[in-house]
């Protein structure tokens, strides 16, 4: 247990090493960033040292415990900063105070959404003490975590690996967490994924309360994401590397969404850097990364201009895209016999062109699309469809297409770099529908919950009680 709760601090201590760059958000958005962002900068530090400084991070002699006393010890200075400023900030003098609230009747809809959360967080406890393991635990990411900390954090280990190209990033935090542990086990790391998933969704909390959305607003926001796609009470309690990627994915596209609303251009910053800091988790985020961005520069083109103006900000994109380039260098010079490029082929993609099989890959996808046992939340995403046609709203808009070009890159990667028999079948279409699950619960918050339409509301309601 110590080393556990270790293993938390030393993540969110790593990661509030940033919280100078987010000191006019929320409370609780700060804190679930220094979640995020520590399961990016912790392991591109153990990365780094090792293929760049030459040292073994992990090793459990001289440079190694060195290195990791120092990481733990800078960890626990970032969380007393934290702490000492948040406590000057609550004695200032000119502080506002919260003016008293008053009673109000508890709505059904905030009942059930409570409930909802509460059941979540129980089955995910139960979960995690569940002697249940996933076939991607054993073949990459806790065998990764087993190599790395068995030779002490050598990077160059992974190289003859399979899965020799992917990032490092979500193997070299088990790794840290074995060690920490002093056991390689999956049981251990099987509270990561929960950590994660809680840091992002008390991000949202914080974000959507920086907004002036209602506790009661954000509750049902926030139940709609954890039981809008079934295979979140799954991959919580596995020890996968899609969890810590989609929860720094699909945040950054909502701060994307908000800085369309608000203009704000540091809602902007925080996107781009969530979104480049998830490259460094899953072997095609830089992909994923890419057509977002994209997207969001045809959506807002003239924001994206004046923000590529600021040198300083150009420099910390430039940073937050470090560990993904410094993989990717790192893999020129050591190249290795796998990763998606291997599977792409131009008899493969020529195979599959003719429709039959094109039509059983789309066939298949829409079975778990349409499966709203699956995914419940798809049901609302042609209501958004409608209403989008009806108001215009940019950021709307955008979460629509995001959740569409997902689709069709799926279909893509079905298409050319996955087995037959995986395209066949839509193989892992559940686990990557996760990565859309929250942008369409965002996406009812600017249809429900935007100003226009709660002036509208406002005013139908104050008609209705004249007219009684």
């Amino acid at each position: 247990m110590i080393a556990t709760l270790l293993f938390f601090v030393t993540v969110i201590g790593i990661g509030l090493l940033l919280d100078p760059f987010f000191a006019h958000m929320h409370r609780l958005e700060r804190l679930g960033l220094a979640i995020l962002c520590g399961s990016v900068l912790l392991p591109f530090l153990l990365f780094f040292a090792s293929a760049y400084l030459h040292i073994l991070p992990l090793a459990k002699t001289g440079v190694g415990v060195f290195f990791r006393s120092g990481v733990t010890v800078l960890a626990l200075a970032s969380i007393a900063r934290f702490l000492l400023s948040e406590i000057r900030a609550l004695r200032a003098p000119g502080r506002s105070r919260s003016a008293p609230r008053k009673k109000r009747r508890v709505q059904i809809s905030v009942m059930i959404s409570t409930l909802s959360l509460i059941a979540f967080a129980f089955f995910v406890v139960i979960g995690i003490h569940t002697r249940l393991f996933g076939w991607d635990e054993y073949s990459y990411w806790m065998y990764a975590a087993k190599v790395l900390t068995v030779t002490g954090g050598d990077i160059h280990a992974l190289l003859p690996n399979a899965y020799g190209s992917y990032p490092p990033g979500f193997p070299e935090l088990a790794a840290w967490n074995d060690a920490l542990q002093g056991d390689v086990s999956i049981q251990h790391a099987k509270w990561m994924a929960p950590l994660y998933f809680l840091g992002a969704l008390t991000l949202e909390w914080g974000l959507f309360k920086r907004y002036q959305t209602s506790t009661s607003r954000i509750l049902i926001i926030l139940a709609l994401t954890v039981w809008g796609c079934q295979s979140y009470d799954l991959f919580t309690i596995l020890a996968y590397g899609e969890m810590p990627y989609v929860d720094l994915y699909t945040p950054g596209v909502i701060y994307l969404a908000f800085s369309m609303r608000s203009k704000d251009m540091r809602d902007l910053n925080t996107g781009v850097i969530l979104l480049l800091f998830s490259a460094f988790l899953r072997v095609d985020g830089w992909i994923v990364a890419g057509f977002t961005l994209v997207l969001f520069f045809l959506f807002n083109a003239r924001q994206v201009l004046t923000a590529v103006r600021a040198k300083k900000r150009l420099l910390a994109y430039a940073c937050a895209a470090l560990p993904i380039l410094l993989w990717n260098l790192y893999l020129l010079h050591h190249p290795t016999l796998a990763g998606w490029g291997t599977r792409l082929t131009l008899s493969r993609v020529d195979a599959r062109l003719p429709w039959p099989f094109m039509s059983r890959v789309l066939g298949a996808m829409w079975m778990t699309v349409s499966n709203l046992r699956v995914s419940p939340i798809m049901a609302v995403y042609p209501l958004l469809i409608g209403y989008a046609l009806v108001k215009r709203n940019r950021a709307l808009w955008f979460l629509l297409a995001v959740v569409l070009t997902q689709f069709a890159y799926l279909f893509t990667a079905y298409m050319t770099v996955f087995s037959s028999f995986e395209a066949l079948h839509a193989s892992s279409l559940d686990r990557y529908l996760l990565r859309v699950d929250p942008l369409i619960s965002a996406g009812l918050f600017f249809a429900l919950y935007d100003e226009k339409t709660t002036r509208v509301w406002a005013t139908m309601s104050q008609a209705r009680r004249r007219a009684g």
